[in-house]
């Protein structure tokens, strides 16, 4: 993105005889570089409840530490439907040794809930056996909801790399 933004400045400001390197040392801080993870960094409800709920759960568990790994193990593959949807029998949160638990012992950890009409982190304590309950009716919805974000990801990269002259996309995202 800096090479373009390069690009621009030169065509717009010729009689200025900055190098690129020069350019890059002036960039103001707050103008940010974009990185891939950036844009493959999921920070929602269904993805922060999970994770939340993930960090109170006790490592003989065996459970992986994030979201994403949670649901990748749960499914053949975030490219079904079938399997984002739970409808698939080769697969599912059934399959996940460490979400079959008893444990009594006491857990905290926080949710996102809805008070008054705002979001807002809200702590909740109980035993371990029911917060993986939580975890494993959550872990349903991430499920549908990885495979709605690649489809559309998929959709968008597929319109960039057609995209004609004099076409534009106008991608809008709404947060909760």
């Amino acid at each position: 993105y800096l090479k373009e933004a390069y690009a621009d400045y030169c065509k717009e400001q010729p009689d200025k005889n900055a190098s690129f390197s020069k350019f890059c040392e002036l960039r103001p801080p707050q103008c940010v570089l974009l990185t891939q993870r950036d844009q493959n960094c999921c920070m929602c409800k269904y993805h922060e409840d999970v994770d939340m709920i993930l960090e109170c759960v006790p490592a003989h568990l065996n459970l992986p530490k994030n979201a994403d790994k949670l649901v990748e193990a749960s499914v053949c593959s975030l490219d079904n439907r079938k399997c984002a949807e739970r409808d698939c029998a080769e697969c599912g949160i059934k399959l996940i040794p460490g979400l079959i638990c008893q444990d009594t012992q006491e857990v905290s950890f926080y949710q996102w809930d809805v008070d008054g009409g705002y979001h807002i982190k809200k702590k909740h304590e109980m035993s371990l056996s029911e917060a993986v309950e939580i975890l494993k009716t959550k872990l349903s919805d991430l499920a549908l909801h990885c495979f709605n974000a690649r489809q559309q990801h998929i959709a968008l990269s597929t319109m960039k790399s057609t995209l004609q002259p004099g076409e534009i996309i106008i991608q809008e995202d709404f947060s909760e």
